[in-house]
């Protein structure tokens, strides 16, 4: 990364990040995770009460002789000062590590001639933007994780509530999609962490408990910042429970090792695309049992049609007597009317948690797979593209769609005409849902709907 940092409160202003573009063009700046923050805005600010008057705008003078330094393989120590009319002197340290997104930020008040109480505030800001505001599946916004439980706070409820955290803080965040930035504590635990918006600011400002400083008495309180991608190999080392920051909401017990998989596989082959296929095989495999026994109850079931419509239609007036012969029917042929639905409802948890993973994962964001498709993190506009259309349509979602209808065609169906009808249309609806779907959630949908067909055609033939 690239930071920038401000004599004018001794402030980081910008935040590059050097393997990451803004979009997937080979022209395309780093991503600044402080970007469109106001002239003489930023964060990491020093505010103070009592007697340690210190604000955002205290000027502060920084021990470098250039303006430009290159962190190489041995950690850098940024030091900067301030001192106040009161007497008291802040020395502000940040240790940079070459490879690293943590930085390390030590805090040393030291009193003068006069003795000093008060406390200190550390202003992690952000801006923000109301059309930044994410949607159900992607939260942008404040967290904090307590002992007890982790926050996350909407930016419109912040006006009307503000939250308020207290000594059980271990950490504290703003983060979006793909990236976050965050300050970890350690033995020096805050009093309060205060979260609020001011215009076009979003701040997490944390309080120290009060400092008593005798006469020339120092104070050191050190802590922990990261600024990166929400990258779970990275955040764990972080300590804290700091990967907790990755929000796979209560499927995180299956997202968690689906992802570990994914990127165990990325490792031998390094392409996500394929990954993903190679994930989506495996979890088919693992449901392979299943899935064939609902598929052979369903068939078993469509079998019965024909004695099941005229049990029907004998005790249509009689609707005890129409269950008990129905029971029966099922008992004679050896079927479970709930074979079929069983076994798809236990796949739901996975197929949703290897959702979250494939919708949020920086990952995904901007990797290649083959041919048109470039980025797994956003949809296919091959063809919208092409024709200058205002909505994403590609072929993929396409392909996905016609796999989904071929598979309905193949699947054994239980269902009057009616009904039938209407589930044809499922192939359409789910279609269009996808057209704006990443990429890499259509090869995941595509490829166990390949899959499925593969298997339904075995289990056609060996009934034939």
């Amino acid at each position: 990364y690239v930071a920038k940092i401000s004599s004018n409160g001794g402030t980081l202003t910008s935040f590059e990040l050097k393997e990451y573009r803004k979009e997937n063009t080979p022209d395309a700046g780093p991503v600044n995770l402080l970007a469109n923050m106001v002239q003489g805005d930023g964060t990491l600010g020093i505010v103070g009460e009592g007697q340690f008057d210190l604000s955002t705008d205290t000027g502060y003078l920084i021990a470098v002789e250039e303006d430009s330094i290159q962190v190489g393989n041995e950690p850098f120590t940024l030091q900067m000062a301030a001192k106040t009319r009161s007497g008291l002197t802040l020395i502000k340290s940040l240790t940079f590590t070459n490879g690293s997104f943590q930085v390390d930020m030590d805090l040393k008040v030291v009193a003068g001639e006069l003795p000093l109480q008060g406390k200190l505030g550390i202003a992690l800001r952000q801006p923000w933007d109301d059309e930044d505001e994410g949607s159900t599946m992607t939260f942008i916004g404040p967290i904090t994780k307590t002992t007890e439980d982790k926050e996350q706070v909407k930016i419109g409820d912040i006006q009307e509530d503000k939250p308020s955290y207290g000594a059980s803080t271990q950490w504290t965040a703003f983060a979006d999609k793909y990236f976050i930035r965050a300050l970890v504590f350690g033995d020096d635990k805050p009093e309060q962490v205060l979260i609020g918006k001011e215009e076009n600011l979003v701040e997490n400002l944390i309080w120290t408990p009060g400092i008593g400083l005798p006469v020339s008495g120092s104070k050191e309180l050190k802590y922990t910042l990261y600024f990166g991608p929400r990258d779970m190999e990275l955040l764990e080392p972080v300590g804290n429970e700091f990967e907790k920051s990755m929000d796979y909401g209560i499927f995180a017990p299956i997202a968690q090792p689906l992802m570990w998989v994914l990127k165990w596989f990325y490792g031998f082959i390094g392409n996500y695309g394929w990954a993903i296929i190679l994930v989506t095989v495996c979890i088919k495999l693992a449901f392979w049992p299943l899935t064939h026994k609902s598929y052979t109850s369903m068939k078993a079931m469509q079998k019965l049609q024909p004695e099941m419509q005229k049990i029907r239609e004998k005790f249509k007036n009689d609707k005890q007597r129409l269950q008990m012969e129905m029971m029966a029917l099922y008992k004679e042929h050896r079927v479970n009317p709930m074979g079929g639905c069983l076994p798809m409802l236990i796949q739901i948890p996975v197929f949703f948690a290897l959702y979250r993973v494939l919708l949020g994962s920086v990952e995904m964001r901007h990797a290649p797979f083959m041919g048109w498709i470039t980025d797994l993190s956003a949809a296919d506009t091959l063809i919208s593209g092409f024709l200058g259309l205002p909505f994403a349509l590609g072929p993929l979602p396409l392909i996905m769609g016609a796999s989904m209808w071929l598979q309905q065609k193949l699947s054994p169906s239980t269902m009057d005409p009616a009904q039938a009808r209407i589930f044809m249309m499922m192939p359409i609806v789910f279609t269009v849902m996808f057209l704006s779907f990443p990429s890499g959630l259509v090869i995941y949908w595509l490829v166990n709907n390949l899959l499925s067909i593969a298997q339904q055609l075995m289990i056609n033939k060996k009934a034939a």
